[in-house]
């Protein structure tokens, strides 16, 4: 799992919690930000 926070692109590699509130709940810990910017997403990177 990959989550962006300010310039930094921390990476976990590791079991998470099944149920979505929980996940956001940890990630939201984990990161140090709010709930509410916690969302699930994804993001492709190309090379320019």
């Amino acid at each position: 799992m990959e989550v962006l926070k300010g310039r930094m692109l921390p990476v976990y590699s590791g079991s998470l919690p099944e149920v979505k509130s929980l996940i956001k709940s940890w990630l939201s810990r984990e990161l140090k930000v709010p709930k509410a910017n916690v969302f699930k997403g994804s993001m492709k990177v190309t090379g320019g």
